[in-house]
């Protein structure tokens, strides 16, 4: 009970609004940029951001570039938020294991389908590359999520254990592969499926995660902080036009046709 209360109010802190005029869209970094200390007031808030919201600046197209320097597979792993939960690192291990997974299947298509290999290319690397994609991304981030907070560690532990496990299943099925096929493979045959099932992976990154409905998207989830951060400002403003009224002007207010006033 004391570690979780521990826990608990480790992560019942820096969660306060961001700083300056330039608020949330003040912390829009990537790359070599220096990140926040983790003992800034605000720095569980700017993680949870980091890792569940796609509304910045409010400008669609700068907000979505910045979508893709966090979450592309290939790109976040070079401009990704210094902060961010998914990071470099565990990027680039992600990016091995599923390199080590379908070498397996691009040493099958080079040697059993080689008139046939854009099909089975898309079917065998580029869809299964993508699925993988997804679900480690979500094991790496579900550390800044509901209750997986209390437990930071041992999902940071459980998510790189089945990244190492992916890692050792994936080489020494590359080896079994290169047994299999013989000392004569030609390696730039066996890799050429593997390298047009990465791109395709990664060029249709961008449709996909543009266009993925029920805020999952970034354009369903964009549109929709948009509507909750119109709803906030005009509450707010709402709220501000009764500071230092009468108990008859607030009535007054209430009744008027204006609709200044929460109803």
């Amino acid at each position: 009970m004391d570690a979780y209360r521990a826990a608990k109010n480790r992560f019942s802190k820096r969660w306060d609004d961001y700083p300056g005029p330039e608020g949330k869209a003040g912390q829009m970094k990537c790359g070599c940029e220096e990140g926040t200390e983790e003992d800034a007031p605000y720095f569980h808030r700017l993680q949870w951001d980091l890792a569940n919201s796609y509304y910045w600046t409010g400008e669609y197209m700068s907000d979505f570039v910045f979508f893709v320097k966090q979450w592309h597979p290939l790109i976040g792993m070079f401009l990704c938020h210094p902060n961010h939960p998914w990071d470099k690192k565990e990027r680039l291990m992600m990016f091995l294991a599923s390199l080590a997974l379908t070498m397996v299947p691009s040493a099958y298509i080079a040697d059993k389908h080689p008139d046939h290999k854009q099909v089975w290319t898309v079917f065998l690397i580029s869809i299964p590359d993508t699925i993988a994609g997804v679900v480690l991304y979500q094991l790496s981030i579900l550390e800044t999520r509901g209750f997986c907070r209390m437990c930071a560690c041992c999902w940071q532990v459980f998510t790189h254990a089945n990244i190492l496990c992916l890692l050792a299943v994936g080489a020494l099925a590359t080896y079994l592969s290169y047994r299999a096929l013989g000392p004569d493979v030609h390696w730039s045959e066996m890799l050429k499926p593997l390298i047009i099932g990465k791109a395709i992976s990664y060029l249709a990154w961008f449709p996909l995660w543009w266009l993925l409905p029920c805020q999952l998207g970034f354009r369903s989830l964009w549109n929709y902080e948009q509507a909750e951060e119109a709803k906030r400002r005009q509450g707010s403003m709402r709220a501000s036009s009764y500071v230092g009224r009468t108990g008859e002007e607030w009535r007054t207010c209430r009744s008027c046709s204006t609709g200044c006033a929460i109803q």
